[in-house]
């Protein structure tokens, strides 16, 4: 059905990114990635998208693997310098309905400290702080033994007696453990629990229970390899224990921790101190997020007794973004992600935050933070060279010996977040160089993309986290256009002129960005509609300066001068007139497109109600009612071939059924509608 092929390849674009389908006939149709493939910041960060998950290589640090949110999981093996995308088609699992199904969303990684070749790899998404449509399937665990070329499922065998194959096979994995033994055994913290896997060729896993809730998200999880201890957290019910690397027993901890109040709880494993790894400590930090502030405890006695730590970092958004990590020789040195990247030096004891915003700059404090801003009126001398991207999910030391060390360079620290990858090079002093990784992967979460209808080589699209980004393939290049969320956005069929959504999915004004002068510097942006009531706008790709936005109470409306106008006339309703059928429309508007192809000097428009109507028409040229499609019209699409033929996406439907034809009688104007399972 080749309606039904378009249908999904718009919903691929959705959930992994923005990519384009090259070459005719639909035979020999093949996706290519147009990127953007990392966007430069003034600041000097690059950004692509969210990633939740880096795993180095144990005996070579400029080897890495990092799972994106939607984009997969990419390698490197020169330092950052190329990536490699190595799962675009091959996480697919077989269903025990018989179906296959894939994805391209990563919570986690982990590498084999025997076999460095072997990686494993968890899906599903454990970042999620709304929006669960704007991510991918949860798989569970994939393997691969050749350092990333190939992949296959773990525990493939859902329904296989006296596993619990079905339900990792489900689950979203928010931390993989590799722990060395004979043989290897990988525990994974899931959402549905925790779970081992034994490297012993029966391809089972087991639910470990004993001691442990009986169901619950396990968020997080650490090991002590010198007292031969995990730990693991589960969100709202506190932090266990198994003395046993196999964690077959567990107890819950206590001792000076929340019973109740929380969230999200964060570890990391910090028993080493002085030079080198003498002496170590069952010493455990562990961040809770606690009904929006944040609460950081330690333990120098494997959890028997907490001690909490006080004033620390809150940045907020703390069950979205919550990761501690402790440098390879100091354990006073701890790393906390939230919206920010923070550090102590004395292991938090003092508590308070330094600042460099202010003069005189405050530096008494434990916490200084190493993310922002290169433009603080007092210069941090703790940090150089770029601005992180906000919100950071995994914060991960390269280990000693997988790098030779330096003066300029004593520990790495590698920080994933929602921009990308950056490498952080720890000098002598304790003074971090940051370095952006993240050019050369295509990651972006795209929501919706804007094509130029003067030019097919370039696109302007809205990505979750990164804002709004014009992308060229020819020649290849990126720009962006706005920060904060992106999400819907469209060229005008004249200047290269972009209007976007200014609050992503939180409120409905409307915004325009001025192309730049000169090019690749900044765009002027300014609020053409600013009430919040609008859903969507789409510009006409055969008129400059047609706007037309959807406002929450079904009604439609344009102007013909989004381009030229002054943004304080756009901002008024006098500058916009109804577009609706006056007479016989029932229920709301919720979408519409324009006619493929101009025949006529005056516009012509497809227009769907939620009632399941579709209409054609303007206020230019009558309205003619063609269906009564039976469910809401989510979407409307011209057949760019055939004139007048449209595809009609239906709410609350399945396939075959889903997807309407509509075509336009040449004598009568009525509709004749088909059902999309009939089509060749």
């Amino acid at each position: 059905m080749k309606s039904s092929l378009r249908i999904v390849a718009v919903v691929a674009v959705a959930a992994f990114g923005l990519w384009a389908l090259s070459g005719r006939p639909a035979v020999a149709e093949s996706w290519v990635s147009i990127g953007p493939f990392g966007t430069p910041l003034v600041n000097n960060d690059v950004i692509s998208g969210q990633v939740n998950a880096i795993a180095v290589h144990p005996k070579d640090a400029n080897t890495l693997y990092v799972g994106a949110s939607e984009g997969g999981v990419w390698k490197t093996s020169d330092g950052g310098a190329t990536w490699r995308a190595l799962t675009d088609v091959r996480l697919v699992r077989k269903q025990a309905s018989g179906k296959f199904k894939g994805t391209l969303t990563i919570g986690s990684l982990a590498i084999d400290p025997n076999m460095p070749e072997t990686v494993y790899v968890g899906t599903g998404e454990p970042n999620l702080g709304c929006c669960n449509n704007l991510v991918g399937a949860a798989l569970g665990v994939f393997r691969s033994t050749d350092g990333g070329t190939t992949w296959v499922p773990t525990g493939a065998d859902l329904n296989r007696a006296g596993c619990a194959n079905g339900a990792i096979g489900q689950a979203v994995v928010n931390r993989l453990l590799a722990v060395a033994g004979a043989p290897t055994a990988v525990l994974a913290a899931t959402n549905t629990g925790l779970f081992r896997y034994l490297e012993d060729g029966n391809d089972c896993w087991t639910r470990l229970s004993t001691g442990l809730p009986p169901s619950g998200n396990a968020i997080d999880l650490v090991e002590d390899p010198f007292q031969g201890a995990l730990y693991v957290a589960f969100g709202s019910q506190g932090i266990f224990k198994s003395t046993s690397l196999s964690g077959a027993q567990w107890t819950m901890l206590a001792g000076g921790l929340p019973a109740s109040g929380f969230n999200r709880i964060a570890l990391a494993f910090g028993g080493r101190r002085g030079i080198g790894f003498s002496n170590p400590l069952p010493l455990v930090y562990a961040g809770f997020s606690a009904n929006g502030t944040y609460r950081l405890f330690r333990t120098i006695d494997g959890g028997g007794a907490w001690s909490e730590l006080p004033a620390p970092p809150n940045d907020g958004q703390l069950d979205f973004n919550n990761t501690i990590a402790v440098g390879t020789f100091d354990s006073d040195e701890v790393y906390i992600g939230q919206v920010g990247l923070w550090k102590a030096s004395d292991g938090g004891r003092h508590g308070g935050l330094n600042s460099y915003k202010v003069t005189p700059p405050v530096t008494g404090n434990s916490w200084t933070p190493l993310s922002c801003c290169l433009a603080d009126p007092n210069p941090n001398p703790l940090r150089k060279n770029v601005d992180l991207h906000a919100d950071n999910h995994a914060i991960v030391f390269a280990a000693s010996g997988s790098f030779a060390p330096g003066p300029s360079q004593v520990q790495i620290v590698y920080v994933v977040n929602d921009g990308g990858v950056i490498k952080g090079s720890i000098d002598s002093l304790g003074v971090v160089s940051w370095q952006s990784l993240t050019k050369g992967m295509a990651i972006g979460q795209a929501g919706t993309i804007g094509l130029d209808p003067g030019s097919e080589t370039t696109t302007v699209a809205g990505y979750w986290h990164n804002g709004d980004i014009l992308t060229l393939t020819n020649p290849a290049g990126s720009l962006p256009v706005a920060g904060g969320d992106g999400f819907q956005t469209t060229i005008d069929a004249g200047n290269l002129i972009v209007y976007f959504n200014c609050n992503a999915l939180f409120g409905g004004a409307i915004c325009r960005a001025l192309p730049p002068a000169p090019f690749f510097t900044d765009f002027k942006i300014e609020t053409i509609w600013g009430d919040n009531t609008a859903r969507k706008q789409w510009s006409d790709p055969h008129r400059p300066g047609h706007l037309l936005r959807l406002q929450k109470v079904g009604l439609l409306f344009r102007t013909k001068t989004a381009g030229t106008a002054a943004a304080a006339v756009l901002n008024t309703a006098d500058a916009w007139e109804a577009v609706d059928p006056f007479w016989g429309k029932t229920g709301l508007t919720t979408t519409m497109a324009f006619r493929s192809r101009v025949l006529e000097e005056q516009p012509i428009y497809y227009l769907g109600t939620d009632t399941g109507q579709v209409w054609r028409g303007s206020p230019e040229a009558n309205w003619v009612k063609l269906c009564e499609c039976g469910g809401a019209v989510n979407q409307i699409s011209p057949d760019l071939f055939q004139n007048e033929r449209i595809f009609v996406a239906l709410a609350g439907t399945v396939s075959p059924g889903r997807i309407s034809a509509a075509s336009r009688s040449a004598r009568s104007g009525a509709g004749a509608v088909r059902d999309s399972s009939n089509m060749a």
